[in-house]
């Protein structure tokens, strides 16, 4: 089985997060490891300010313990993770080299910074662009990435302009824009060098947590299993529909606890997921 590494956060009552890619990418037939970039006793909304506790020394001692073992990964993801935390793991990042990696740059949602997050993540953020295969900010990450700071979602016309500033440094970059409007439809407008496409579904009325995290986890896990970007773009946005779909009677105090994923798992065992272009 192929190895991935996850780089996320533990929301210790919660189904997101780390715990979310972990349990799709075993259903996708992959081995991931986990380094928890920090343990939260809740996400960081709707359960008041979490208790946290730094993974910092434990992350990096283990991977001086992989090392050690030769071990090797076939994709990387990193998605949240603290301001000290991110201070030396682009160091980290370049010694692992993985053929995939994907960072999903956790800032905020709706035009707001989540709690937990600061202007100093931001920055370090930005600084791990470089390493990446490809990056799945939401609008509103996709603005702080660039230096603006969106209330509301913007047109298509000027998120493309800003994915593409960032390609303009990043030319082997590709972006995957989530949570992106477009009529009656919400889904991902994918930009990559000389391609901009947008892959959406019906809106569901009402807000769903943990959507990101699904779709940063299946994306990574289509290119280890050697999809196309572009395939593997339109999949994860299939699988994320699903999810939201089979969610929509959870109550607003469920759906804070994450997104029911039983209908999405088994149609990824059973390879029900569509790669159509």
């Amino acid at each position: 089985m192929k190895r991935v590494l996850v780089i996320e956060d533990l929301a210790s009552l919660n189904a997101i997060s780390g715990s979310v890619a972990i349990t799709l990418l075993n259903a996708m037939q992959l081995h991931p490891a986990w380094l928890p970039s920090t343990i939260l006793s809740t996400q960081s909304e709707g359960f008041g300010e979490p208790v946290g506790l730094s993974t910092d020394e434990y992350c990096r001692n283990t991977l001086d313990h992989w090392r050690k073992l030769a071990v090797r990964f076939n994709g990387l993801l990193v998605g949240y993770a603290p301001s000290q935390f991110l201070d030396w793991l682009p160091s980290e990042l370049t010694k692992l080299q993985p053929t995939n990696c994907l960072i999903d740059p956790v800032l905020g949602d709706d035009g707001q910074l989540y709690p937990t997050v600061d202007t100093s993540v931001i920055v370090r953020m930005q600084q791990l662009l470089p390493l990446a295969t490809v990056i799945t900010p939401n609008w509103t990450e996709l603005g702080f990435l660039v230096g603006e700071n969106w209330e509301d979602e913007p047109n298509q016309a000027v998120l493309i302009h800003s994915a593409q500033e960032i390609l303009r440094e990043n030319p082997n970059l590709a972006v995957a824009i989530t949570g992106v409007h477009l009529k009656n439809e919400i889904g991902v407008l994918f930009v990559a060098k000389g391609e901009v496409k947008f892959f959406g579904s019906p809106q569901v009325p009402g807000h769903f947590y943990g959507t990101g995290d699904v779709f940063s986890a299946l994306l990574l896990g289509y290119l280890v299993q050697g999809q196309p970007l572009r395939n593997a773009v339109k999949a994860a946005q299939s699988g994320v529909s699903i999810a939201v779909s089979a969610s929509v009677k959870l109550s607003g105090q469920e759906r804070l606890d994450g997104l029911n994923l039983q209908p999405l798992l088994e149609k990824i065992v059973k390879g029900e997921i569509s790669f159509e272009k």
